[in-house]
């Protein structure tokens, strides 16, 4: 029998769907993803579903975007760090314990100054800075 390491409460405060796109034509953020001109700036918008939260608490979620270079080494570009407290309106399908699903949309600019793979790391934590979640999406830029 083999043993998997699981996240820690798994039914609670949790990302469970994120689409990646780009903000200007709403299409979404392919495996590989083609620009108009490398170097360049882009918007991408995230929409994240979130999956038993709590109304009146406060969240933090951190976007990352890094990028593998030529020699194998690691950038990292922090994108946003987003605050929120989700309103008992914004709070639906509640569990017994009175948590519930809500979703959220936020922006994040960044420039690329060439081709290559990167990803986008997102980090879910509560107000003390404890991980609760996390999401990777990897991508490639290449020139149209």
């Amino acid at each position: 029998m083999t043993s998997h390491g699981m996240k820690q409460n798994l039914f609670k405060e949790k990302m469970t769907k994120v689409l990646i796109g780009f903000g200007q034509s709403g299409t979404f953020l392919e495996t590989a993803s083609t620009v108009d001109r490398i170097p360049g700036g882009i918007t991408l918008t995230a929409s994240v579903d979130f999956f038993n939260v709590f109304p009146n608490k406060e969240y933090t979620l951190i976007a990352n975007l890094i990028k593998q270079n030529k020699d194998e080494t690691f950038e990292t570009h922090p994108l946003k760090i987003l605050r929120t407290v989700f309103s008992d309106e914004n709070v639906n399908y509640r569990s017994f314990d009175g948590s519930g699903k809500a979703n959220g949309t936020f922006n994040f600019d960044f420039n690329y100054t060439e081709s290559g793979d990167y990803l986008v790391y997102l980090q879910f934590t509560d107000s003390s800075g404890k991980e609760l979640d996390s999401f990777y999406q990897y991508f490639c830029f290449v020139q149209e």
